[in-house]
């Protein structure tokens, strides 16, 4: 009997082990499976293309639509040219389709029908997103900073950027003695959320990133001054308009205040152009931008009033 056990015993262990490697073998084959249908996934086609990026004269929006998948559409028939030059704004309520017409312009979605053209003859869909998207400066709302010396959060995605175009912008947009007065003034490390920055100053900080490239093809700006005050608007608006020189610009805008001087106004309302024109021009039509127009400046009055 003790000999018996004494061969038992080890055949446990052998027998156990044999168990515990069968179900590891099991995970591993599982996860690797899983592995793989990641690794095999097909590139996004429309993401590859061209690597020679054209410089931008005009984009031409012909025909577009687009619905994301099982939702009704978001954009409906829309047609208008962006220009080198020119600033273009784009205004209405909210979900009227205004950032998907932005993430389109940025390659980052496939219209479902229509073409976008540079400069009359390239299709976007055949060049490379990722190299059309380095042509291109974008100020999204909602800008992301990440755990880093303010100048490396600044200068992230610029690869025509300098730190003296970096200290001429800063100033302009009176964020230069904010940041000076910090300890370690541009090198100061910041956590991602930028919690000791206000709402407006982020939101300069962002319009400073997207405005270091001297001359990109194209400046994308969602709601530039939505945090901002009146005075400071003024200012942030005013830099936007001389930068406008070598770029086209777009511009999505709730504070129609700040694109009455656009070349091109552009409303949106459920995914369709409904008015299109400059700022004078919509006011004669005492449309949907009108009654926007209207809206605002009786909201402006009714703050006034309070403070």
């Amino acid at each position: 009997m003790v000999a018996a056990l004494a061969y038992y015993f080890p055949l446990i262990e052998v027998l156990n082990s044999y168990s515990t490697f069968v179900q590891d073998f099991k995970k591993f084959k599982i996860s690797k499976e899983r592995v793989d249908e990641i690794l095999n996934i097909d590139e996004d086609d429309y993401q590859a293309g061209e690597k020679n990026i054209p410089r931008v004269e005009k984009i031409s929006f012909q025909n577009i639509s687009f619905n994301y998948p099982n939702r009704s559409s978001v954009l409906k028939d829309i047609s208008f040219t962006l220009e080198k030059g020119k600033v273009t704004a784009l205004v209405g309520v909210s979900g009227g389709g205004k950032t998907t017409l932005c993430e389109l312009l940025l390659k980052f979605y496939k219209p479902c029908s229509g073409k976008i053209l540079i400069n009359d003859s390239i299709d976007l869909a055949k060049l490379d997103g990722g190299l059309w998207r380095e042509s291109i400066s974008y100020a999204p709302q909602n800008s992301f900073f990440f755990s880093d010396s303010i100048s490396a959060n600044l200068l992230y995605g610029s690869q025509k950027g300098s730190k003296d175009r970096m200290m001429e912008l800063t100033k302009r947009l009176e964020l230069d003695n904010v940041i000076t007065s910090r300890e370690n003034g541009y090198e100061t490390q910041i956590n991602n959320d930028f919690i000791t920055f206000s709402g407006g100053q982020k939101q300069r900080l962002s319009l400073v990133r997207a405005m270091i490239p001297e001359k990109p093809d194209v400046l994308i700006l969602d709601e530039p001054t939505s945090a901002l005050d009146y005075i400071s608007e003024k200012a942030v608006m005013k830099l936007i308009f001389e930068f406008k020189e070598d770029t086209a610009v777009l511009i999505i805008a709730h504070r129609l205040s700040t694109i009455i001087n656009a070349d091109l106004i552009l409303v949106l309302k459920d995914g369709m152009i409904v008015e299109k024109g400059r700022h004078e021009e919509l006011l004669k039509l005492k449309g949907e931008y009108y009654n926007l127009y209207k809206h605002e400046l009786i909201h402006k009055k009714e703050v006034e009033n309070v403070v």
